[in-house]
């Protein structure tokens, strides 16, 4: 208990300090995806390898985008004062011209700025927003009927100079013969299902939560949520939003212009019983369920060396049982920790990894390079042996925008994970949360090709066509994975799956979507050495939806 008194005095003692307030944005909104096509034009420098991002940085980045714009498209020019209405309340006071004193409030309308809130409320001292959260997704999968409905509520502000503070809830229901339980071999977001007697549906909520305080250099959050780490579109390899949001503590730094650094101390679900915590409730045949602990902790350090020239390196450490004072501290080499705290024998040790990427823009005209490595694994005299433990996983990628047309994307990329990577013979230290993979969703002993074409055709309406191709091996065993030579990949019985889809979107104002979504599927399993049973299906889904 001390331990969480002293991190609670830390997040004070900082507050005391700061003078500015940071409220990070949802992943879902479209203004990342802008901000990524910005910087791939060379029209603004960004580090978005972490995110979510705060709405200062972002609106940092629209302040710059106006500052070129002569150099943005004539829909690039729309969606430029369509964002900046969502994010004018930060633009005014990082321009010192917000009037302060005056008090305006609104309601199912438009706010001070023009943009359409269900509720908002801003004077000297209190800013505050609020959104609903509704839709329905209606279609089918595989000829069978599919629904899905959720509600629930999204606000955020800031208090004072020194507070920000946002809350999501989400509850939400799915019906249809084909209902997606698992989530298993896709990139959709995991859920943790409530108890239900039909087959034929699941009910299931999720709420993220932050509070945050920050100053010129930094800023530091506690609260509920995911991290992405990466650029991928078909997932990524270090840290996805596949698991379902976890509590966390978090700080960054932003130190020079070419240097930041990123921490975070992570309470995840470990789905492990612990046996010797059961005990009766006093109701017959019913104990009360104990799980054990797990934690989880990474830090990043990224530099940028020129501009558009993103070089990032990271560690990270799944342990469990007792929270350790060792890996709370930010600057802590985590590996280095592990051998002082398992006193060098590995049954008693923890679950690390290091990471690597290089992210490059408009070096060549309109052009996202990137590459990542994850390493689980590895021994450095063998590390070009395909037979010996090297458990790694590698992502490469490229996308160019208005080539061949103004307002086109095209991306591909190519994910690769070997055996192992990511598996751990201690249940409670593999890297997963709620038992969701932290990284890529399609796991070790697997790869996938992924390919896109994403046209802008109206301010907020765009066109996407994309297909992936995924191969996956057998998952193998223990006594295998830690033997000196490892299978080959893709080894055992393979399943193959392609996807090929068609995704029309229109965000219509702030939040507020419709959306059509047409997927064919072909899945061949390998029932025994070239044997192969194939099955073909066709998913479509049609959604309106506020704020989701």
């Amino acid at each position: 208990m001390s331990r969480y008194i002293h991190l609670i005095s830390l997040f004070y003692c900082i507050l005391h300090i700061s003078y500015s307030q940071v409220v990070y944005e949802p992943l879902r909104n479209s203004i990342y995806s802008f901000l990524l096509t910005m910087s791939e034009k060379g029209i603004i420098e960004i580090n978005d390898q972490i995110k979510p991002l705060s709405r200062k940085v972002i609106a940092e980045k629209l302040i710059d985008i106006e500052n070129n714009n002569d150099k943005l498209t004539g829909l690039e020019q729309e969606e430029l004062s369509f964002f900046y209405k969502d994010f004018a309340f930060e633009i005014k006071k990082l321009k010192n011209n917000f009037p302060d004193g005056i008090a305006h409030m609104s309601y199912i309308g438009r706010d001070r700025n023009k943009r359409y809130r269900l509720f908002s409320y801003t004077d000297s001292l209190f800013h505050f927003n609020v959104s609903p959260v509704i839709g329905g997704v209606f279609g089918t999968q595989d000829g069978k009927s599919f629904r899905r409905q959720w509600n629930g509520i999204y606000f955020y502000g800031h208090i004072g100079k020194h507070f920000g503070f946002s809350f999501d809830l989400l509850n939400a229901g799915e019906k249809g013969e084909n209902i997606d339980r698992t989530r298993e071999f896709n990139s959709a977001h995991g859920i943790i299902p409530k108890g239900t007697d039909n087959p034929d549906q699941i009910d299931f909520n999720e709420i993220n939560v932050m509070q945050t305080t920050s100053w010129d250099w930094g800023s530091f959050s506690i609260g509920k949520g995911n991290l992405r780490w990466g650029y991928g579109q078909s997932g990524d390899i270090v840290l996805s939003t596949k698991p379902p949001s976890y509590p966390h503590i978090r700080l960054d730094l932003q130190l020079t212009r070419w240097f930041n650094f990123n921490y975070m101390h992570a309470w995840l679900n470990s789905d492990v019983l612990d046996s010797s915590k059961f005990y009766s409730t006093g109701l017959p045949n019913t104990d009360r369920l104990v799980y054990r602990n797990k934690y989880f902790a990474t830090h990043t350090f990224s530099f940028i060396p020129k501009k558009g020239l993103h070089i990032s390196l990271g560690e990270s450490v799944i342990y469990a049982d007792n929270l350790q004072f060792a890996y709370l501290q930010p600057l802590m080499f985590f590996r280095a920790a592990d051998h002082y705290l398992s006193k060098q024998n590995n049954h008693a040790g923890e679950n690390s990894q290091f990471f690597f990427s290089i992210d490059s823009r408009n070096h060549i005209n309109n052009t996202h390079l990137f590459g990542i490595l994850f390493i689980d694994e590895i021994k450095m005299r063998t590390m070009f042996n395909n037979k010996n433990r090297n458990q790694i996983g590698y992502q490469v990628g490229a996308s160019i925008v208005d080539i061949p047309v103004n307002n086109l994307k095209i991306s591909t990329e190519y994910t690769r994970i070997l055996p192992y990577v990511y598996r751990h013979y201690i249940p409670t230290q593999t890297y997963e949360s709620s038992s969701y993979l932290m990284g890529h969703w399609i796991g070790h002993n697997a790869d996938l090709i992924y390919c896109s074409a994403d046209y802008r055709i109206l301010r907020g309406l765009s066109v996407k066509l994309w297909g992936q191709y995924f191969r996956k091996g057998e998952d193998g065993s223990l006594e295998e994975q830690y033997s000196s030579s490892q299978p080959s990949f893709l080894f055992g019985l393979n399943t193959n799956r392609s996807w090929f889809g068609l995704d029309i979107k229109y965000e219509i104002v702030h939040e507020l979507y419709v959306r059509a979504q047409l997927e064919f599927y072909k899945e061949s399993v390998e029932e025994s050495a070239g044997v192969w049973k194939d099955t073909d299906k066709r998913n479509f889904y049609f959604s309106v939806y506020y704020g989701m």
